[in-house]
């Protein structure tokens, strides 16, 4: 009874000590994870807190605009402290707003002479700025452009890329890399808009785009307000050459154009449908390469750009290839005769050349495209194909096209539908089988929005005759329509988009993010996942655990028998000693 007694508190307490165990087993582990999360978010919010992307403003960015504060004042630089309070009273009532009501330039005038008064009437700041003053005498000189708060939102503007230089005249680092900046501004002028930015005349606008992390000078490759890439001088090949390759590689970012180093890596690129695609293949990093990478992104974002170093991939793509050369694709891809520019050619020469050839030769029609393949001609002629139209069917719908419009001066606008996709639309317009010729004429293709005018349509079935004859005896009449007046809106309603895979358009959307918000999410989804994987980990962890103590277990097994025995004599004793212990609690508690 007694030994009862004692056994029943022992294992009332070995059962708290279980459920206090069980308790905080998990407790640490939700500990862990709010401990991660709140690490992760604090990294976040001070990554935040000190990333600066150039797009802070100041509040007197656009207020002196590097200029001379004595010609602000009107004043010679030697004039008197009371000269200099008597030009401020004299302007200050010029210039006053509540003298110059609704005159906003007037009111920026007051703002400047008040500006200006501030530092020339302060000797200790007048003496500072005079000095700075003598130092900017003896100034960097550069035929590259000097962006100040005045022209900045003119020249600087989104779709027009800019290497720009944040710099100071009397900085030996400045000092030093001046020779090498304008040896870059030479050999790329007239291929990319290169600026320069001095800190000392124009503080706002400089310390925007120089950044919380830079030094000087300060380098970094802008499209509008957007930061591409930026130089640092720990990482980047600082001379002429690494300045011309980081432009380069900046351009190329920034268009995403795709880099081909394999032979295989052709195949995939030209697969990609309604889209032109131009390949560079020439020198990496070149005049060339950036030349062909700002024309050809600045022309249209429907150009894919593909670049490659490698002359087994420009003849894989183009047997008879002679570098640096510039091959477009506006077909299919598979097989086909690409339109070839080789030579060093002049970045306006360029620009005509794929201005020239920007257009899908034979574009699939699709309700996001109708526009680019029907819109802004009167007519336009669709070849019904299986799924995409071949580099030969193409180029012989083209060809009639250009036959038409030399003979009759009737601009045809091509293009191809496919049966397989399109089949509701081809069915509201009469067309059924592959080969045939839609021919549709728009009745109102002055209209700037598309899908409001009508349409009559002829669907031409497979003859004899050749494609430029079965085009113009629908637009010379000899045919009736199969539809008539019928609404664009319906027609473009019937078709298909066409879309690319999720996970590309996804790709892209991150790609279009800028730096910092590019962060924010790769730090989001860290989170997210490390939430998630933390409760899975329980059950691994306590695997792991059960194991280690089975091979713990399994270890002391192996222990020698002599040994066992001297530990089993000795747990015996310290039995013996907790039982004369709690003996003696009970005998306490009964007195």
């Amino acid at each position: 009874m007694a030994e009862q007694q004692q056994e029943a508190p022992r294992k009332e307490k070995t059962k708290k000590n279980k459920t206090k165990d069980d308790a905080g087993g998990e407790f640490p582990l939700t500990t862990m994870q709010m401990m991660i999360a709140g690490v992760i978010i604090v990294v976040m919010i001070a990554m935040r807190a000190g990333y600066d992307d150039g797009r802070s403003k100041s509040k007197n960015d656009d207020l002196l605009d590097g200029r001379d504060l004595y010609e602000v004042m009107d004043i010679a630089k030697s004039s008197t402290d009371r000269e200099v309070k008597k030009a401020y009273h004299k302007l200050a009532m010029k210039w006053h707003p509540d003298k110059n009501t609704g005159c906003d330039e007037c009111a920026v005038n007051f703002q400047r002479v008040a500006r200006a008064y501030e530092v020339l009437s302060d000797p200790m700041k007048r003496k500072i700025y005079d000095k700075e003053q003598k130092m900017m005498e003896k100034s960097i000189k550069s035929d590259a452009v000097l962006i100040t708060s005045a022209n900045y939102k003119e020249l600087v503007v989104p779709g027009s890329l800019w290497f720009i230089q944040v710099y100071v005249d009397w900085s030996d680092r400045c000092q030093y890399f001046a020779p090498m900046w304008e040896e870059v501004h030479n050999r790329l002028q007239g291929t990319i808009n290169i600026g320069r930015i001095n800190l000392g005349r124009d503080k706002g606008l400089a310390s925007r785009l120089q950044g919380s992390k830079d030094g000087l000078p300060s380098v970094a490759m802008w499209d509008g307000e957007l930061e591409v890439r930026r130089l640092r001088w720990e990482f980047h090949d600082i001379s002429v050459d690494g300045l011309i390759k980081f432009i380069a590689q900046a351009a190329a970012e920034r268009y995403k154009a795709t880099f081909m180093t394999e032979t295989h890596d052709l195949k995939p690129w030209l697969s990609r449908t309604n889209k032109v695609r131009a390949l560079f293949v020439g020198k990496s990093g070149s005049k060339e390469q950036i030349s062909f990478t700002v024309a050809a992104g600045g022309i249209s974002s429907d150009i894919e750009i593909g670049i490659t170093s490698k002359m087994s991939v420009g003849q894989t793509a183009y047997s008879q290839v002679k570098p640096p050369a510039v091959l477009i694709f506006r077909g299919e891809g598979h097989g086909e005769t690409p339109v070839v520019a080789s030579g060093k050619l002049k970045h306006e020469e360029m620009v005509k050349f794929l201005k020239a050839n920007k257009r899908v030769l034979c574009p699939s029609l699709s309700r996001d495209n109708y526009g680019v393949v029907c819109g802004g001609h009167k007519w336009c002629a669709l070849l019904v194909v299986d799924s995409l139209a071949s580099s030969v069917q193409a180029a012989s719908l083209v060809a009639a096209a250009e036959l038409l419009y030399k003979s009759s001066d009737v601009v045809v606008q091509v293009g191809s539908i496919s049966l397989s996709s399109q089949s509701k639309a081809l069915l509201s317009l009469g067309a059924s089988s592959v080969g045939e010729i839609l021919v549709i004429r728009r009745q109102d293709h002055e209209l700037k929005s598309l899908g409001e005018g009508s349409f009559d349509a002829w669907a031409i079935p497979v003859g004899q005759a050749n494609l430029a004859d079965r085009i113009s005896s629908a637009i010379e009449g000899k045919l009736r329509p199969k539809v008539a007046g019928t609404s664009e809106g319906a027609l473009v309603s019937n078709l298909i988009v066409f879309r690319e895979p999720l996970f590309t358009r996804v790709l892209e959307s991150i790609d279009d993010l800028s730096v910092e918000k590019q962060i924010i999410l790769y730090i989001v989804g860290i989170v997210i996942f490390f939430l998630t994987l933390c409760p899975c980990l329980k059950p691994l962890l306590q695997a792991a655990t059960m194991s280690l103590d089975g091979g713990y277990i399994d270890r002391s097994r192996d222990v020698p028998e002599e040994e066992e025995e001297g530990e089993e004599s000795g747990d015996e004793d310290d039995d013996d000693e907790e039982d004369e212990e709690e003996d003696a609690v009970v005998v306490k508690k009964r007195k």
